[in-house]
């Protein structure tokens, strides 16, 4: 278990109008692998980005990440509840990345 791990952890949110619960995942994490591929980092300028990243797992990086998480929540409530919204929307399931695994491969195959 990497640093990471530990605050890479889901928590509910809120129950939905209809009683669905919902829930959201707060990412602070290394950039390694199929990581890089479902959270992009957080950029406040333009308020998108889906976590809080870092390159090299040590505990330095971490702590800063954990640290700009904190900060945001605190002072920029409306932007961490968008980075929320934005990481509920996304569709990480199996199928989707099986379908674009799909189109990568067919894409290359007509290039050939």
């Amino acid at each position: 278990m990497t640093a990471a791990d530990v605050w890479n952890h889901q928590m509910l949110h809120h129950v939905h109008s209809h009683g669905c619960l919902l829930w959201t995942r707060h990412v602070v994490q290394v950039q390694v692998g199929g990581l890089r591929d479902t959270v992009k980092p957080y950029n406040p300028y333009d308020n998108s980005g889906t976590g809080w990243t870092f390159e090299w797992a040590d505990a330095g990086n971490f702590r800063d990440a954990v640290g700009n998480a904190l900060y945001t929540y605190r002072e920029f409530r409306d932007s961490f509840e968008a980075l929320q919204k934005r990481g509920m929307e996304q569709d990480l399931s199996w199928d989707n990345a099986a379908q674009n695994y799909e189109e990568v491969l067919l894409a290359a195959k007509y290039q050939w």
